[in-house]
């Protein structure tokens, strides 16, 4: 018998020279850094929506709930007030009272605050998720995300719309991967969100709103300057079939009236700052001011081109941008709106202009990247210490309330 021929040792890998090294040691530490960035920029939005605000809507939101879950009904009557004890009353927010009731009565009282910045970290996020794709950009996504943070930092607060804010920022993001031609079912899930949301908060009918006028605008681009506009029959189907399904709440289509109803109480709009014109002379209004600058700014350079003409979107930005400046309190949808749009236009700037081409090649360099986020996390990290709440000292000499 032959004996078996020996078999070949497999040919050893060439050793990586030393440079390849380099370049993937960078690379990778690049992408750690950009990872890194993120989890910090979200503690920043944390730490920036921690600035105190009085809940003077908290405790009655809540006692409701306890009245629901202990009574086994929604209210339909005022139980509260004097003057009006008896009229009959909307309890349109009735799922957040609930879970108000249930965080003060049963959890922690930490749960409080991890609703009010933790909804906050949430709708930064998606924001920062949609700049991000906008934009090609890491970096710039942060940006945006921040931004958006500055200007809901005077409105994150123990109230259901903190899941508008969400859910606003979600219906965006979902809206543009439609668009591009992901997320196909899309038009078919937004009858059970607005079924869930008109049980949340009365803002599903700003949902609506933004949704109708996203497909207004979508069918105008395409009839008057032919842009491309695939889906927006279904997406139409299930702007309608949601219409329908706000009605799946306690109060049924009576959820259309109740923004009306608010709105037409002058003591509403002219007593309640909230619901104040912007001052822009104080402080708190400055992060909404720079972000509605650089929004125009942003679409006067992106110009008018074939397929960066986005219709929809320009009617969504014109009706918040309206409603925010009416009204204070609509500068967080808007901020949510514009946040992912003004970064999206830098990036197209960045790619594009010629006067930056040295400095984008630069930045294709590994090595140069993990420099550039290390640095960012350097200065997210101070922007963190920056924001962590302190205790002030009074002239007495004692301990004061702790401010962001």
């Amino acid at each position: 018998m032959t004996e078996p021929a020996a078999s070949k040792p497999s040919p050893t890998p060439p050793a990586p020279e030393p440079s390849d090294t380099t370049a993937l040691f960078a690379d990778r530490l690049a992408m750690v850094a950009g990872g890194a960035a993120v989890i910090l920029a979200l503690v920043v939005v944390f730490f920036v929506n921690l600035y105190p605000i009085a809940a003077v809507d908290f405790w009655w939101q809540a006692k409701t709930g306890e009245l629901i879950v202990r009574g086994g009904s929604i209210p339909r009557h005022d139980p509260f007030s004097w003057t009006a004890h008896g009229q009959p009353w909307m309890v349109h927010e009735w799922m957040v009272e609930v879970l108000f009731y249930l965080l003060l009565a049963k959890a922690p009282a930490w749960t409080l605050v991890a609703y009010k910045c933790g909804m906050a970290v949430v709708a930064c996020a998606l924001v920062l998720a949609r700049g991000w794709k906008r934009s090609g950009s890491l970096a710039l996504g942060i940006g945006g995300a921040i931004a958006c943070a500055w200007v809901m930092r005077n409105y994150a607060d123990l109230r259901p719309q903190m899941l508008t804010f969400i859910l606003l920022a979600g219906l965006l993001l979902s809206l543009d991967d439609y668009r591009e031609g992901g997320l196909k079912r899309l038009p078919w899930l937004l009858p059970v969100i607005f079924a869930l949301w008109a049980n949340l908060h009365g803002g599903v009918i700003v949902g609506l709103v933004l949704v109708g006028l996203w497909v207004l605008g979508e069918v105008l681009g395409r009839w008057l300057l032919r842009e491309p506009s695939e889906g927006v029959g279904p997406l139409a189907l299930g702007w309608v079939a949601s219409l329908l399904g706000v009605a799946l709440n306690p109060n049924g289509f009576h959820v259309y009236v109740y923004p009306f109803q608010v709105l037409g109480h002058p003591e509403v709009t002219d007593y309640i700052t909230e619901w104040f014109s912007p001052n822009f002379h104080i402080p708190e209004m400055r992060a909404f001011l720079v972000l509605l600058l650089a929004t125009i700014a942003v679409l006067a350079l992106r110009g008018s081109r074939p397929g960066e003409r986005r219709c929809g979107e320009a009617l969504v930005l014109a009706a918040t941008a309206y409603a925010a400046l009416t009204s204070q309190r609509n500068t967080v949808p808007f901020a949510i709106v514009a946040a992912p749009v003004v970064v999206g236009g830098i990036g197209l700037l960045w790619q594009e202009a010629p006067a930056l081409r040295a400095v984008r090649e630069l930045w294709a360099r590994g090595p140069i990247r993990a420099v550039g986020f290390l640095g960012l996390c350097a200065a997210l990290a101070a922007h963190v210490a920056y924001s962590l709440p302190r205790e002030t000292v009074s002239a007495a000499g004692g301990k004061g309330a702790r401010t962001a």
